[in-house]
């Protein structure tokens, strides 16, 4: 990834974790042309996507989703944000698939060893967030974003 996309994504981060999803959008677009962009960039693309709204944003979303997960099958972020956004379109046994994919995947933490409801919120790479519960618990865990940008 070249000086430039790194920075553009870099600003691209910022206003994502500020929730300033317009002004996210073209610095996360102009990051992810370039060929070497991460599967994180990919990710937080579709995320700044998902958050916007709308049925054309969703759409935009999953081939961002797709794209990082293309790069790198196992990449947790996208397989979770992909989840909420099955979630968002009404297609449940898709977002259940990526949900337990999800928890194959990270076999070793207590979300998939421990009992209670699994519910997802959409987030970028630096902080994805997972909510489980259950009748005495209401527990959040941030993953971090495995994947460094290469300068």
């Amino acid at each position: 990834m070249t000086q430039r996309s790194a920075d553009q994504y870099e600003m691209g981060k910022f206003y994502l974790i500020q929730q300033d999803f317009d002004r996210a959008l073209p610095n996360l677009e102009s990051a992810e042309k370039d060929p070497g962009a991460p599967s994180a960039v990919h990710n937080d693309l579709g995320v700044a996507y998902l958050e916007l709204g709308g049925k054309e944003n969703r759409t935009r979303a999953g081939v961002e989703f797709t794209h990082a997960l293309d790069r790198n099958p196992n990449y947790l972020p996208a397989i979770f944000n992909r989840s909420i956004l099955f979630d968002r379109e009404d297609k449940r046994s898709e977002a259940d698939s990526e949900r337990r994919k999800y928890l194959q995947l990270d076999s070793k933490s207590g979300w998939a060893a421990g009992g209670g409801n699994v519910s997802f919120r959409a987030c970028d790479a630096t902080s994805t967030r997972l909510t489980r519960t259950s009748s005495l618990l209401k527990t959040s865990i941030f993953i971090q974003a495995s994947t460094p940008l290469a300068r």
